[in-house]
């Protein structure tokens, strides 16, 4: 069906809104995990991210990747739980997960030493957050890691140190017949390391090799190659670089807003993603743990600057590792209002709950309006 837009474009900055704003209700992802005798299980990690509206159709990602790892698709790399809230079980089993969008799912990976991992991008968005859950872990066979289907290694920091707890999220894998491909079907698709550092990732199929994404509490996150092999490879974490500047509006600070960081360079086999923060009582913001040797941009949340205008996309060089990267100030500039409405050719009215996207490709920012009856937005 062909969609038709009218959109007039209007160069307006947006009078400040005095309306208070009610705070936005955040459940609670509360539960406790268990055995398979009821036994609770201490030190699985789990992973979260929001996952499909509960309400209307989930809506297009711009920035997903197609089966080339190019341009846009359907296969997010990085809406995954690696990059959500984490939590870790206590003795008695128990977990609380908080702060989580009441409008969406959600995708949430289980993970623990000795264990099959959980792992669901399905999660059925009519369950309510609220409330307790159980969950049963079983055991992992032994005699599933066999050489080509296990693969294995070992994080370490800056010292040397095991890194524990660390998400390792699979991207890819590789077989002696085909290339590198995005079909983790079949593959544990998310573990953590162990105290130890280390950590096993099975596959149901011989494989040549997978593709990892690592991401670590105050490390920079990073993406390794792995193969299959007896000895436990070494992979070093990087404390990262920090990226930092402040944000001004007619020659006046901007405090507490929203600033982002993204990698130029979105191709999932070296995509580390992006970075989220706000700015200080004094407008300045400072990204840490940045991946570093990178080129990035650096820009302001859309929907977060409508009361003041907009915040250009600014591309900054991120150096070595350890180094201190300071931006110009970013200016904020009056912005454009998009206001139009949505016609479909054989004259009947949108259906309820349709989104409009509007998004800017160089940064990571999505602004997302729902139509109303007659398919108007603003």
């Amino acid at each position: 069906m062909i969609v038709t837009l009218l959109i007039p474009l209007v160069l307006a900055q947006t009078p400040p809104d005095s309306t208070p704003k009610p705070i936005p209700f955040r459940p609670l992802f509360v539960g406790r995990i268990f055995t398979e005798d009821g036994t609770p299980i201490p030190g699985v990690s789990i992973f979260t991210s929001p996952g499909k509206l509960r309400k209307g159709k989930t809506e297009y990602c711009p920035y997903a990747t197609n089966e080339a790892g190019s341009g846009t698709g359907n296969h997010c790399h990085w809406c995954q739980p690696d990059h959500g809230t984490r939590a870790v079980t206590k003795k008695d089993g128990r977990f609380k997960v908080g702060s989580l969008d009441p409008d969406r799912g959600m995708l949430v990976a289980f993970s623990a030493e000795g264990y099959e991992p959980i792992y669901s991008t399905s999660t059925d968005p009519t369950i309510p957050l609220v409330g307790r859950r159980s969950m049963v872990m079983r055991p992992r066979d032994p005699a599933g890691l066999e050489p080509g289907k296990v693969f294995r290694g070992r994080l370490v920091n800056p010292q040397g140190k095991p890194v524990r707890g660390a998400g390792v999220l699979v991207l890819g894998s590789e077989t002696t017949t085909e290339g590198l491909t995005w079909d983790t079907s079949g593959i544990d698709k998310m573990t953590s390391s162990n105290k130890q550092g280390e950590f096993a990732i099975r596959s149901r199929t011989t494989r040549s090799k997978i593709l990892v994404r690592v991401r670590a509490r105050n490390l920079a996150t990073n993406v390794f190659e792995l193969v299959s092999t007896v000895a436990i490879p070494e992979f070093q974490l990087l404390a990262g670089a920090t990226v930092s500047g402040m944000v001004t509006r007619n020659g006046e600070v901007v405090a507490f807003a929203p600033v982002g960081l993204v990698q130029v360079d979105r191709f999932p086999a070296t995509f580390v993603g992006n970075y989220e923060t706000t700015t200080d009582e004094a407008g300045r913001f400072e990204f840490r743990n940045v991946a570093p040797n990178l080129d990035y941009y650096v820009f302001g949340n859309m929907a977060e600057f409508t009361e003041i205008g907009g915040l250009p996309v600014t591309k900054v060089r991120v150096g070595t590792d350890g180094t201190q990267n300071n931006v110009d100030p970013l200016e904020v500039k009056p912005a454009h209002r998009i206001s139009g409405r949505v016609i479909l050719t054989d004259g009947k009215a949108v259906p309820p709950m349709t989104r409009l996207l509007v998004y800017r490709i160089d940064a990571w920012d999505i602004q997302t309006v729902t139509l109303d009856p007659w398919g108007r937005f603003e």
